[in-house]
Parts: structure tokens; C-alpha cells; sequence
């Protein structure tokens, strides 16, 4: 750390730091944060350098490296990381400082008069020095929470600061005295007082409360307070606002034991999907696309009240009409599809055409042009061409058909057809068929579509991990509590982790479908002749008639295709029975997997992440 800057051997005290005049060099910073003292603390150290004073070189460059650090406030072990990694390299993080170091960190942490730089010095020592000092973790929190609670601050050092503090108090227990309380009583003064106008702010702090399980006893008047803010967002036609508003009063009515009002909240939420659906469906150019979306989340919240409250609510009456809205908005978005279509034969006009769909664009038109970059796939298409491929062949009717597995297994068998066969009732050939055909197709559209638009997506957007959890959390078709799972496996595969994204989603797709067949009242159950009750496999589930009516004939024939046919990719049991290697998982077969769930996951997801918002 010390490489070009100082002599390493250089030692440095109390009042070198005091020599610096810290306080001084900070007046003349507009707005304090870690970020803007990292870059001041660094100028100065540069400035000492050159002109010869090597302590102050050193203090300054010690404190710079200390702000340069990312917070990440709810882990216990390691609260700070690296704030940049790039091709191998990485900035700061606390184990590069040595025990001259953190000794220096020591000897100043009470002296520093900035709360915000106190707050970063002394938990550093909290976490580096051995044996470990309480007062500095105590010193630590009580300069978090200096750090203004209020909406413009929370955004820039004020969350991340408030959350360090309580989760630091919280792993000392009693040795943090009442902290604890006291943060509890300054959060809810600061949710008090917090009014419309400060946006957000108010949900933002109600979420901190419920995140450490603090405000119980105050859990009536948070659930009113955000139910009110709710309101004030619905009237000014702000729906996606109130949804999340709505969500958290119907939390918090249940935590203070208020079964009707939590509900209440519940049926709001799903009002306010359907009001957007119609907002939407009005200003967009792809409205009905995302309106469909929206009104498959209000059925579900409907079909999600419980079975004795649904009568007060008109539940079933309300399904029925939004069944109709949704079956509308379903029709109208044919037209609003856009395909991208080309009669060359030439593979680099097609990976031309592919860029330039996602080029150019918004974060998410782009990320719409990625999902829709080529045609879904229809069954009866690859049925009829399934078909023409075994009339016009003598050699596949001629011949039964033998299935090996790269490891030499026989997978799977079929009967020739015979050259008077009627080929239209050979169903296990033409099923047969369709898998190749299909296979062939899906090698087509990885290399000349879905590869060539990543790669024009990566290079103009930069999409965190958080982004596709908040894709994952707005779609319809994902389950409520596998949202962030969703998303860190869409952001692995964007990040091009195809191995990571497609161990997650392949166990949860098929808990996916499971949680939708059972929605519309499946059993997806069965008994065994021994008594013993085990869920049905993903290709038991989409075999079943009902699969098919729930999810349509196309989206069947992939998810079999693509996940559960031995003689096609079988990413299911490669997964479930560790068939895959370190090579044979990176494959066209998985990144064409990852990107048709994230084709269902993004077309069912509204147009403006909350994560923008914020």
C-alpha cells in the first residue's frame, strides 16, 4: 500500500494527523461524503508529497484508502469491500492495512471531530486491532448516528451509516447499553415528521425498522402513517409509489395484529396493479405487453386471500373481470410485438441485425429488444416441419431410432416408421423429431441472435445484481419468495456466469411451475404404492393437460425441450444428477436456457424498475 507513496518503514503519529488540520481541509468540501473525502484526502497527500513532507503524505493517504471503501452495513464479518475490482485488480480493503497502520487508526479515532470520518476510523478499528477495544465499536456507533436522518442525506452516507450502526450495536448485545433504543426512538421521530414531499423517505425508514424488528410496539401507527403516504401517491396517480407503500402497511397491520386492515392493504396492491395496467396501456408503445403483466399480478393477489375472507372482498367476481381484462390486453399485444426478420443466409447479418436491436437504447427498451431478440418458438411450427423432415426422408422411416448420452448411455429408443407407415400417428418419431429440430434451431439463434445482442448490451449498460432482483420481484410469474433467487441467477448469466445461473434457475424454474399449477388448484403430489407422498419432476408436472393450459403450447414445448427430454438438452437431470463438467456445462443449450427465462421473467415485468426511483 505504501509502494510510490511513502517509505515503508515511515512512522507516523497523533500529532503528525494533528498537523494535517483535518477539519480545515474538510470546511472546504461542499458536501461531505466517503466518496468526496476519499478524493480531498488523496489530492492532499499528493500535494504533500510534492512538496517533501512525507508524514503528512502518509496521514492523509491512510485516510484516504479508509473512505475509499464500499460499506456493506448487514454483514458482520466483512462491512467493507473493495469499491473497485477491474481485470484482476482491486482497490482497498481493510486487511491491506498493516499494524503500523491500524496502530495509527488507534491513537487518532477519538481525536477525529467529523462525525462521518470518526464513525469509518473507529470501526475499522473495531474490526482490525487485536484485542479487540469496545470503545471504539461504541465510538463507531454513536458517530453513525450523528449522520442526519432525513431524505436528502439517506440517499448519499445516511442509510448505509444507520444500518452499520444498529447492526454493530445489535452483534455487541449489552455491551452497546440502551443504542439500541435510542436509534429505535430517533427513527421513529424521523418517521413522524417525514411528509409526502420528502418521497420515499418515510417507507424507506418504516423498511429499516421492520429490516432489525424494531417499532413492534409501534406497529398500528407506522402501518397508518405509510397507508397514508400510500394514498397521497394513489390520488396523484403515482400507482407504482403507493404499491410499495400499500405492501408495507399490510406488513406492518399484520405484525400489530390487524388481520382485516393488512388485508385491506393487500386488495390495494392489487388495485393499484390494475390501475397501472390501464396507465400503462395508454402511453406506452409495448402498454398492453406490459398491461397483460399487470393484471396476472392482481389475480394472484386475489387468488391469495384467504379462502374466508374472499366473500368481503368479491374476490371471485373480481377474478372473473380481471380474467377478461387480462385475456384483452393478451390480444392486443400480438400487434405491439416487433420481430426482427431477415432473408439473408449470411450468419454476420444476422449478428449485425442483433446489435443493432439493443444498440442505442434505453437501459430497458434494450433489455425488451434482448428478450424478444428472436421469435418464440411454436410448437405446431416445429410439428409441421417435424413432420415434412420425416415424410421427405427414406432413411429416417426406414430406420428405428437409438439415443446415446455423451457417456455412452442409451436414453432413448423409437420404432421405424416403415416406408408405408402413416407417419401422422407415429407421434413418438415426430416428438423425436421436433427435439433435433429444435436443438438445431436453439445453436442457430445462441450464435447469430442471443451471444452477438449480449455482448451489445454489456458494452452499453452496466446492470447490477440488484437490478434483476428488482426485474424478478415486479414479474408476475415469479413465485413471492423467489424473487432474489431469480435475479441473481438472470444477473449471473448477464454477467456471463452461465455455470451459476443455471444451477439456480433450473431446480427453481421447475419450483416455478409447481407453484402456478397448484395456484389453479393441480395436485402436484403423488402416492406411492409405500404410502410415501413425493413431489411430481418437472416432466411429470409438464405433461400433465393442465401445464399446457396454464402456460400455452409454446412455453410447454420449451421448457420439455430445453429441460426435461433425454434426447434433447436435459438441463434438468444434467443439473439434479451433476452430469455436468467444467466444459460440457458452457454450451449453447445453457445460455439459450438462461435467456428464455429471462425472456418470460422481463416480458411479464413493468417498464420502470423501483430501483430507478431510488
Amino acid at each position: 500500500m505504501c509502494e510510490l507513496r511513502y517509505p515503508s518503514d515511515l512512522h507516523i503519529s497523533l500529532a503528525d494527523f494533528n498537523s494535517c488540520n483535518i477539519d480545515t481541509i474538510l470546511a472546504t468540501i461542499d458536501e461531505v461524503s466517503y466518496s468526496s473525502m476519499w478524493l480531498k484526502f488523496s489530492e492532499e497527500a499528493r500535494k504533500s508529497s510534492a512538496g517533501g513532507d512525507f508524514k503528512q503524505c502518509k496521514v492523509f493517504w491512510l485516510l484516504a484508502d479508509a473512505c475509499s471503501m464500499a460499506l456493506n452495513p448487514l454483514s458482520i464479518n466483512e462491512p467493507f469491500e473493495a469499491q473497485c475490482v477491474f481485470d484482476g485488480r482491486r482497490s482497498i480493503i481493510p486487511s491491506d492495512f498493516d499494524q503500523s497502520d491500524i496502530d495509527f487508526f488507534t491513537e487518532i479515532f477519538e481525536q477525529v471531530n467529523d462525525p462521518l470520518l470518526r464513525a469509518r476510523i473507529a470501526d475499522l478499528v473495531w474490526i482490525l486491532k487485536r484485542p479487540r477495544i469496545i470503545k471504539s465499536a461504541l465510538a463507531a456507533i454513536d458517530s453513525y448516528q450523528q449522520i442526519p436522518l432525513d431524505s436528502h442525506t439517506w440517499n448519499r452516507n445516511g442509510q448505509k451509516c444507520w444500518e452499520r450502526s444498529l447492526q454493530l450495536a445489535m452483534s455487541i448485545s449489552t455491551a452497546a447499553g440502551n443504542r439500541v433504543e435510542t436509534m429505535e426512538s430517533s427513527v421513529l421521530s424521523a418517521l413522524d415528521i417525514a411528509s409526502d414531499n420528502n418521497d420515499f423517505f418515510a417507507l424507506w425508514l418504516a423498511e429499516l425498522l421492520n429490516q432489525f424488528r424494531l417499532g413492534e410496539s409501534k406497529s398500528s401507527h407506522i402501518a397508518e402513517k405509510i397507508k397514508n403516504l400510500a394514498v397521497y401517491y394513489d390520488t396523484q396517480n403515482e400507482y407504482q409509489k403507493s404499491i410499495e407503500c400499500y405492501k408495507t402497511a399490510s406488513s406492518w397491520y399484520a405484525k400489530a395484529g390487524e388481520t382485516i386492515n393488512s388485508i385491506d392493504m393487500t386488495v390495494q396492491v392489487a388495485e393499484g396493479w390494475v390501475k397501472q395496467a390501464a396507465q400503462r396501456s395508454s402511453i406506452f408503445k409495448v402498454g398492453h405487453i406490459i398491461a397483460n403483466g399487470f393484471y396476472e399480478r392482481a389475480i394472484q393477489i386475489y387468488r391469495n386471500i384467504p379462502n374466508d375472507e374472499k366473500p368481503r372482498y368479491k374476490a371471485a367476481e373480481r377474478i372473473a373481470d380481471l380474467q377478461k381484462l387480462l385475456t384483452e390486453a393478451g390480444i392486443k399485444s400480438i400487434a405491439e410485438f416487433e420481430t426482427i426478420r431477415t432473408p439473408a443466409i449470411d450468419i454476420s447479418k444476422f449478428v449485425e441485425e442483433a446489435k443493432n436491436a439493443v444498440k442505442g437504447k434505453e437501459v430497458l427498451e434494450a433489455l425488451f429488444e434482448f428478450a424478444n431478440i428472436i421469435d418464440s418458438t411454436s410448437e405446431a411450427q416445429m410439428r409441421a416441419i417435424a413432420t415434412d423432415h420425416l415424410n421427405d426422408s427414406f432413411f429416417l422411416k426406414l430406420y428405428a431410432g437409438t439415443y446415446f448420452a455423451r457417456d455412452g448411455r442409451v436414453i432413448a429408443k423409437h420404432e421405424a416408421i416403415g416406408l408405408t407407415g402413416d407417419i401422422s400417428q407415429c407421434n413418438a418419431q415426430i416428438w423425436a423429431q421436433m427435439i433435433m429440430d429444435y436443438q438445431v434451431n436453439v445453436k442457430a439463434y445462441v450464435h447469430a441472435f442471443i451471444v452477438p445482442a449480449h455482448h451489445a448490451l454489456l458494452s452499453e449498460h452496466r446492470l447490477s445484481e440488484i437490478d434483476f432482483i428488482s426485474i424478478a420481484s415486479q414479474s408476475p410469474i415469479v413465485p413471492p419468495d423467489r424473487a432474489v433467487l431469480f435475479g441473481k441467477a438472470l444477473y449471473a448469466g448477464y454477467d456471463r456466469d452461465i455455470p451459476t445461473a443455471i444451477h439456480i434457475l433450473a431446480p427453481q424454474l421447475e419450483y416455478l411451475v409447481r407453484y402456478h399449477l397448484k395456484l389453479i388448484g393441480v395436485n402436484t403430489i403423488g402416492l406411492g404404492q409405500n404410502g410415501i407422498e413425493s413431489e411430481w419432476s418437472l416432466s411429470t408436472l409438464m405433461e400433465i393437460p393442465e401445464a399446457k393450459k396454464l402456460f400455452g403450447e409454446d412455453i410447454t414445448f420449451e421448457i420439455r425441450a430445453l429441460f426435461c427430454e433425454q434426447i434433447g438438452a436435459n438441463i434438468r437431470n444434467q443439473i439434479a444428477h451433476g452430469l455436468f463438467n467444467d466444459f460440457s456445462i458452457h454450451n449453447v443449450h445453457t445460455v439459450y436456457a438462461w435467456w428464455f427465462v429471462f425472456k418470460l421473467i422481463f416480458n411479464t415485468y413493468w417498464n420502470e424498475p423501483p430501483c430507478i426511483n431510488r
